[in-house]
């Protein structure tokens, strides 16, 4: 829902406000709340008693909203007021209605990147102290500003923001560490010891006022036509690779063939010591990288044992061919990166292998253990850590945001390590484990395993795949491994199928949307890529590959409404298929489904504007020739 307060625009989504605009500058990304857990997962809940009031310029909504989890059990009482001189008023009151354990409870405000990195913030303190900084450039490991009552920023020339908190204390932290697109304002310092316990009864109010205090009018209006133009080439095609299971079951030629048809640089193996059965693993998993004829890409998971460990799998490398090409990123069990002792303990043994071994160092977590644990990089061939879009928020707008944040982790990385080629493994959906967890929990409900999003196999996985695959080769990403190549967490289905309770929408074999990125993109890997500015970019990405042929093109709308795209090109022709909701039953059959429907498509004439009209959440193949 689209809402005005004055000449700030936004939208109201879910309960919450998103971008925030005067404009075209965004003001904010976002304001909500959020429940943090014990282990900081984050709760969902649902809005009951909403009333919705909306004016030309102003609005008012109520709501109550109730946590989902029968373990949390929390109310909130919200009201939300935009008026006419650009101010907007989120109030909101919570009562815990059972003792509950939780590291956070209330406000949070998102601060895009693009407008607000390496720019002015003014804080000011509880106490009145005063403090002049800038947004962090390159990803700051800790929190940029501390002890905030309230905060200004400039917004161009268009005036200045100022945003007022009350209930608690707040401060900022730079959420690209985690992939997402933002700075995060939230509420209570870290420096208080948490889990904290709410007790039952116990009451949370808070509320945040933003006021603009504009030097200009200025009116935004979403263009009903998305722009692309042709961005910078990419100086180097990053090398792409897919994930081995993680499961101990040894895959069927026939399934190894549905992988062995796309024309992947590298098989990630990930080996954990701990595992008495590690060697029949790593077995079954390089008969498959040797079947699918692929380098290797392997993350050993070392225990304390690790000399005689390092040994062993030395032994099993001296067994594979001396041309195979072998990269190895070292961990250690109970730590978050490399430690420096390990690098020097076991690096002359894999040195002495036959098959030569680049070494890397880093984490199977997020960026953020790289940023704030920094690993030595004199012994070190490449830095490697892993990426997911859903640390803090799962919708689908969010995802989309979250896509850009990768290119930042691999520019500070590069910074940070001393230039050194840097590899992001495993690219997954969802966390595959919590780093930052304070107990286990015990009790493991039925259903989709916590790692397993249903996402994997619908139009937005393979748009979200498209995006991330953008983001990362405009980065200069050296190497990007992706999900599993079978399974629930993989590209394809494969022979086996999941349990029926995880309720997971597959049949045997199938391909799913994201197969057929891989497919396209990978089978120009000896062209040249120019991915596309775009001037929706929440909307519509998309990337081009340039041959002596002409120009290929993957354009992915991310909304769920028809989207029109205007084109610049000279060419005189093109034709264009869609993988979409009414080709997806065929594309999930076939492994050539973007070759073989092209070949059956119209060529047109590109008349004075090259428009193309692309269907709610799809992705267009487009070849233009001249």
């Amino acid at each position: 829902m689209k809402l005005k307060a004055g000449d700030l625009t936004m939208a109201y989504d879910n309960g919450f406000l998103r971008y925030i605009k005067i404009g075209d500058h965004e003001v904010l990304r976002m304001i909500y709340f959020a429940l943090r857990d014990h282990n900081w997962d984050t709760m969902e809940g649902e809005i009951t008693d909403e009333l919705i009031q909306v004016q030309d310029r102003s609005f008012s909504i109520s709501y109550t909203w109730t946590c989902s989890s029968p373990d949390f059990p929390f109310v909130w009482k919200v009201k939300i007021a935009g008026t006419e001189n650009e101010q907007i008023n989120f109030n909101i009151v919570g009562t815990a209605l059972a003792d509950v354990r939780k590291n956070r409870t209330g406000f949070c405000v998102l601060h895009s990147i693009p407008e607000n990195a390496d720019n002015p913030c003014t804080i000011i303190s509880p106490g009145g102290e005063v403090t002049k900084g800038k947004f962090p450039k390159l990803i700051s490991p800790h929190q940029p500003f501390l002890n905030i009552q309230r905060m200004q920023w400039p917004l161009g020339s268009l005036g200045e923001a100022e945003l007022q908190f009350e209930g608690d204390i707040f401060e900022m932290e730079d959420q690209r560490n985690w992939t997402d697109d933002s700075f995060k304002t939230y509420c209570t310092p870290l420096s208080i010891p948490f889990p904290a316990r709410l007790l039952q009864g116990e009451v949370v109010s808070q509320q945040i006022t933003l006021r603009v205090n504009k030097i200009r009018s200025a009116s935004g209006i979403e263009p009903d036509v998305c722009v692309l133009t042709p961005g910078q080439i990419i100086e180097k095609n990053p090398a792409i690779g897919i994930g081995a299971p993680g499961e101990d079951e040894e895959l069927l030629p026939e399934e190894l063939d549905l992988i062995a048809a796309i024309d992947f640089d590298c098989y990630h193996i990930e080996v954990d010591f701990s595992d008495k059965n590690w060697k029949r693993f790593w077995k079954l998993r390089l008969a498959e990288a040797v079947y699918l004829n692929l380098g290797l890409h392997i993350s050993l998971l070392f225990t304390e044992s690790h000399i005689s460990e390092a040994n062993d799998f030395a032994s099993e490398l001296d067994k594979i061919s001396p041309e195979t090409s072998c990269y190895v990123l070292l961990l250690k069990k109970g730590k978050k990166t490399t430690p420096t002792e390990l690098l020097e303990e076991v690096l002359p043994i894999f040195n002495n292998c036959k098959v030569p071994v680049r070494i890397g160092g880093g984490t199977n977590a997020y960026f953020t253990e790289l940023n704030r644990e920094r690993v030595s990089t004199g012994l070190l061939d490449f830095v490697a850590y892993s990426v997911n879009p859903q640390v803090h928020a799962f919708d689908n707008a969010s995802m989309t945001e979250n896509i850009a944040a990768q290119a930042y982790t691999v520019q500070s990385a590069k910074v940070y390590f001393d230039q050194l080629p840097v590899h992001v493994a495993p690219i997954t959906l969802k966390p595959r484990f919590n780093p930052n967890a304070t107990s286990v929990d015990d009790d493991v409900t039925a259903g989709l395993p916590d790692d397993v999003d249903l996402r994997q196999v619908s139009l937005f996985g393979a748009a979200w795949t498209l995006g991330s695959i953008i983001s990362l080769a405009r980065s200069g990403v050296s190497q990007a491994v992706y999900f599993e190549g079978l399974g629930i967490k993989g590209i394809a289905q494969g022979h086996r199928m999941p349990p029926e309770e995880f309720d997971f929408p597959t049949k045997r074999n199938l391909l799913f949307p994201a197969y057929h990125i891989f497919k396209m993109v990978l089978s120009h890997k000896g062209n040249t890529w120019q991915p596309f500015i775009s001037s929706i970019p929440l909307s519509i990405k998309g990337v081009a590959f340039k041959s002596t042929a002409g120009l290929f093109c993957l354009i992915a709308n991310y909304q769920t409404e028809r989207k029109e795209v205007r084109l610049s090109s000279e060419a005189a022709k093109y034709r264009a298929v869609f993988l979409d909701e009414s080709t997806l039953e065929i594309a999930g059959a076939s492994g050539n489904f973007f070759h073989d429907l092209i070949g059956q498509a119209l060529w047109k004439e590109i008349e004075e504007q090259f428009i193309l009209s692309i269907p709610p959440s799809a992705i267009a193949y487009v070849e233009i020739i001249s």
